[in-house]
């Protein structure tokens, strides 16, 4: 497994559930010395599902898919893991091992499509903020959150202003309040892939990586108005660099080599 840390340089927003009017982060259980104690936890699924989806359209991007060209269920499958339906044709276990070959992004992060749970060759470990509760922070879960407050406006400037007629939404008011993992928390994270995956799946895992990074490493909500950024460590981002070339040609390649197998395999999703 390949281990990193995960420094967060603005707060993430990883809520779960709402108490009053303040979203609260989402926790873990953590057994200690002095009993059960909940810590601020980021799951592992909130880093797979932004790389998925940073896959997601690199893949599209290099087939050159036309809107209409792929079945909406093929983009879902691709970008949010899909759902499970019946089909009337589902995938044979032969189909699952080939498309798994195929199509590099459904090979390494899986996904349900065509009758079938197709699994992902990528393990994507549990982010663990490290606390006192674990041993290894003299700071507690609870004094690495912070509460953010934001307030949204429904009053419109200038020209736009004119075009609303209902003068009630002029003195509308949204105030909220968010727990977030507060600047400079550390977490422990780490990934790998099982054995038996092609290389490719392997060069496609950095390429995934590399885009999250070049996006800004952006993990939770509201990353839109920044929140979320954190940064790998230094000998990650030199291994990114020294690979992610190759890594991303190899992939191009690919893509064009296999546009029609690939694209036949989506549309059974």
């Amino acid at each position: 497994m390949t281990t990193t840390t995960l420094t967060v340089l603005t707060p993430i927003s990883h809520g779960d559930g709402v108490e009053g009017n303040v979203t609260m982060a989402k926790r873990v259980t953590v057994i200690t010395s002095d009993g059960p104690k909940h810590v601020p936890h980021l799951s592992g699924n909130a880093l797979r599902g932004v790389l998925r989806r940073h896959g997601a359209e690199r893949m599209f991007a290099m087939l050159n898919v036309e809107p209409g060209e792929v079945p909406p269920a093929a983009v879902y499958a691709a970008a949010n893991g899909g759902s499970l339906q019946a089909t009337k044709k589902p995938l044979s276990t032969r189909d699952v091992h080939d498309l798994r070959q195929a199509v590099p992004h459904l090979g390494l992060f899986g996904c349900s499509g065509g009758g079938q749970i197709i699994p992902g060759s990528l393990i994507v470990d549990m982010p663990l903020l490290r606390c006192v509760e674990r041993g290894n922070s003299p700071l507690s879960g609870d004094k690495q959150l912070v509460e953010l407050t934001g307030t949204r406006h429904a009053r419109l400037p200038g020209n736009l202003a004119a075009l609303a007629s209902d003068d009630d939404e002029e003195s509308n008011q949204m105030i909220y309040t968010f727990d977030a993992i507060a600047e400079g928390a550390v977490f422990d994270w780490g990934w790998s892939i099982r054995p038996g995956a092609p290389d490719i799946a392997h060069s496609w895992w950095t390429v995934c990586l590399a885009d999250w990074v070049a996006s800004g490493c952006h993990v939770g909500g509201r990353s839109a108005t920044g929140h979320g950024r954190v940064r790998l460590e230094d000998r990650i981002i030199d291994d990114l660099a020294r690979v992610a070339k190759p890594d991303l040609e190899a992939c191009v390649a690919w893509h064009e080599q296999h546009r029609t197998e690939i694209l036949s395999w989506l549309t059974r999703l």
